[in-house]
């Protein structure tokens, strides 16, 4: 698989379907929509942490009723894998400790130890833990979160999990130029050989915000990773100097500079969209006019080149952001601490609750609509209101499976694409040209050449028509634009009018 494009889902299994009608998304509902993984033709999931499921639970009652039981979730995770998919979780070493102490949870809960004393232990134990700075740095006191991992890692091994996405360091925007410490270098390191120690074919992944991995990786003689994983693409079109809290213009040409040099790597997973910042077909599409379009140009930008990919749930059906009825929807402890942070800062009420409502977190992270049923077919369960995106009446998974100008047909062309006898050599062995010139118009512009055989994908990700010079010697084989005719190559390419042209 590391020599092998891969291409990754990435879902919240409780907001994905539910199958018991509780109204929360369940193992079971994810066993059941294994059909929509094969029809899409992605070759594994990731899954988020199911140990989060445990913290401050009191009866495993609790957790069964909602999510099922562990038995369940291994059920559903063997039943995908003999299916031919992987299976992956997302973990996150900033939270490592909390996660460890989640697995003793759901242990003691599994043991029917007495909860209220082993609550007690554990809470004391905490305060002074959590409190010393030194002990929760993973880089500071690597031998206790390495004892904390293998646990963690035996437990996923032991339910037919293949691999984790691992963030190891918020702090990793630091890592350039080689500037990866000693200790943190060690620490990916002792990860990756830990646990191909215990299974060989487990797959390590690292998250992390650029290349300096890769080119590490270079230079020594033991592996650290098998892939790289790079979503804060995201964040693009965000002010971080308020920490993504504000929204700013979307620079197409910025977007494309950053993914360029990552788009050769078949060992680095590119992700548009992340669990963190809201809707991309929102914050960088079109709303109004163009949504079918623009969903349809960011999954070439994802899936065109020879990097591998991970689709955000929901971002293949051209999902837009949530439909929010009020600030409560947030469910943020700190909103009106932070709405008056801002406003000394002269920003008005109106720009901060603008951009919560295209960036916050609840804007990405919210039920999957199946069809046009109560619920967008995400639940049966009656008189619960449940947060979902603005256009889920038409953008659902029925109705898009039944137009074939719809973005899940196009994601599904274009993975089948790559795939495809005809076109496989082209993909595999071709040299892959990127053409910087046409940067700065918001249009990427790449070219597979193997002896006389072309494929050449130009994306226009921008809202406004651009001019662009192509050789009239193509033909168009696909376009975004799916009604329309081409008689001629074209001199100018319309708002997010993407096509993909053939030169055999």
């Amino acid at each position: 698989m590391t020599n092998k494009k891969m291409i990754l889902y990435q879902l919240k299994i409780d907001k994905f379907k539910d199958s018991n009608e509780t109204g929360y998304g369940d193992y079971n509902g994810l066993l059941y929509q294994i059909k929509y993984f094969q029809f899409l033709g992605v070759d594994g999931l990731i899954l988020n942490n199911i140990l989060d499921y445990y913290q401050n639970a009191k009866s495993l009652d609790e957790i069964e009723s909602k999510y099922g039981s562990i038995l369940d979730f291994k059920k559903m995770i063997n039943f995908y894998v003999e299916n031919n998919f992987k299976i992956g979780i997302n973990l996150d070493f900033n939270n490592l400790r909390e996660t460890f102490n989640n697995w003793k949870q759901a242990k003691i809960l599994h043991e029917n130890k007495n909860f209220t004393e082993n609550q007690t232990k554990k809470n004391t134990l905490e305060k002074y833990i959590d409190k010393n700075n030194k002990e929760n740095n993973i880089f500071l006191n690597q031998t206790e979160f390495i004892d904390f991992y293998t646990k963690i890692f035996d437990f996923y091994l032991n339910l037919g999990c293949n691999f984790f996405v691992i963030n190891i360091n918020n702090e990793q925007k630091n890592w350039k130029n080689n500037n990866i410490k000693d200790n943190q270098l060690n620490l990916i390191q002792n990860i990756y050989k830990i646990s191909k120690q215990k299974n060989k074919d487990f797959e390590i992944i690292i998250k992390t915000q650029n290349l300096e991995l890769i080119k590490i990786q270079a230079t020594l003689s033991d592996k650290l990773f098998d892939f790289i994983f790079i979503d804060s693409f995201s964040e693009i079109g965000s002010d971080k100097a308020y920490k993504n809290k504000l929204m700013i213009k979307f620079k197409p040409s910025q977007l494309i500079k950053e993914l360029r040099n990552c788009l050769n790597y078949n060992n680095v997973i590119i992700s548009l969209a992340s669990e963190n910042i809201g809707r991309i077909n929102s914050r960088w599409g079109d709303e109004l006019a163009f949504t079918k379009e623009s969903a349809k140009s960011f999954a070439l930008l994802l899936l065109s080149a020879r990097n591998s990919a991970n689709i955000y749930y929901g971002d293949e059906l051209g999902l837009l952001k949530a439909k929010i009825e009020d600030y409560h929807d947030f469910n943020e402890f700190n909103y009106n601490e932070t709405k008056r942070y801002l406003e000394a800062k002269n920003i008005s009420t109106d720009i901060f609750y603008n951009s919560y409502l295209y960036q916050h977190p609840v804007s990405v992270n919210n039920i999957m609509p199946w069809n046009t049923d109560l619920n967008f077919g995400f639940s049966k369960i009656k008189n619960k209101r449940f947060i979902f995106a603005e256009n889920s009446k038409e953008n659902n998974v029925l109705n898009e499976f039944k137009d074939p100008t719809s973005p899940l047909n196009f994601y599904k062309y274009l993975i089948d694409l790559q795939q495809n006898q005809e076109y496989s050599e082209i993909f595999n062995k071709a040299k892959l040209i990127i053409y910087r010139n046409y940067f700065k118009k918001g249009i990427l512009k790449i070219k597979y050449k193997l002896k006389t055989k072309k494929i050449m994908f130009v994306i226009n990700i921008s809202k406004k028509a651009k001019n662009i010079h192509l050789s009239k010697k193509y033909e168009i084989i696909k376009s975004t634009y799916h009604n329309k005719k081409y008689l001629n190559i074209p001199n100018s390419l319309d708002p997010f009018e993407s096509i993909i042209l053939l030169k055999k």
